[in-house]
Parts: C-alpha cells; structure tokens; sequence
C-alpha cells in the first residue's frame, strides 16, 4: 500500500486526530509491513513471538527480531516517528 493514499482526503486536524502518538502510527506499520504474515528477514516464517519492544516480532524457527520499521524509511529514527508522518502529510499534501 502507498503510505500517501493514508493522506489523501484529510485535513490536517483530522490527520492529527486520527494519529495522535507514535502507537497509532506503530499500528500501522504493523498493518501494513506483516499484512500477509511474511517476514523480509526469515525464509522459514510461519509462527512469531511477542516481544518486550512494542511493534516487533521475533521469528520462532530462526528467533531473530524484525521490527515493523525495518527496511522501511524509518529504519532507526531518530526523533518520534509520528513527527516523520507529520512531515510527511505536509510534504505530500502541499
């Protein structure tokens, strides 16, 4: 899915409303990054495991961690990533 049609239609208190903190925006990339249950890192992913760090999964056959934010354009941030969306709405919708 294209992270800009999120935007499209949305004004910007809306936008802020709707993703007001970084779990709402952490729920997304979950969404979107495992929507069909594979993962980029393991081959062999069929079954994962919740771990302690909010938005990541670590495979049960090779018990490596993959976070949501992983091969994406917010692999280690460093500032809030509901700021990045920010910049991002307003960059695209302008």
């Amino acid at each position: 899915m294209n992270i800009v049609k999120i935007f499209e239609g949305l004004s910007i208190y809306e936008f802020q409303a709707q993703f007001k903190d970084d779990k709402s925006w952490t729920d997304l990339l979950v969404s979107l990054e495992w929507e069909d249950g594979d993962s980029r890192r393991c081959s062999d992913y069929t079954n994962y495991c919740a771990t302690k760090i909010y938005g990541e999964r670590r495979c049960c056959s090779c018990k490596n961690p993959e976070s949501a934010t992983a091969h994406t354009l917010f692999h280690k941030l460093k500032f809030p990533i509901h700021k990045a969306f920010m910049m991002l709405y307003l960059i695209s919708t302008t």
